[in-house]
């Protein structure tokens, strides 16, 4: 997806070695468009896995009440929408707080 010009940011609650060396070696094959990386314990316990395709798709994984996991696929663009608010809210918060932080 990367070589296609597709530009994938990933954020976490907490810091994941294991993934950070991973997206270190996929963006030392792929300098063009590097994948990113962004991270967080200020943001709180989400328990959820979001990804969002093209502006199009949202796949959305979470335990519910009874702690079952829980996925649901949307291409309503409602929710493809909020859904990319949020993440754009929560990644200038972590880039906002990592700036602060090394300054």
């Amino acid at each position: 997806m990367l070589r296609k010009g597709i530009t994938i940011k990933i954020l976490t609650d907490d810091i994941d070695e294991y993934l950070m060396s991973q997206i270190a070696q996929i963006n030392g094959t792929n300098k063009d468009n590097p994948m990113q990386f962004g991270y967080s314990n200020k943001l709180g316990q989400f328990n959820e896995f979001i990804m969002l395709s093209d502006n199009k798709y949202v796949l959305q994984i979470k335990y519910d009440q009874q702690n079952e996991i829980v996925a649901s696929f949307s291409n309503e663009e409602h929710n493809v929408l909020i859904q990319e608010i949020l993440f754009e809210k929560y990644w200038n918060e972590v880039k906002s707080l990592a700036f602060i932080n090394n300054n």
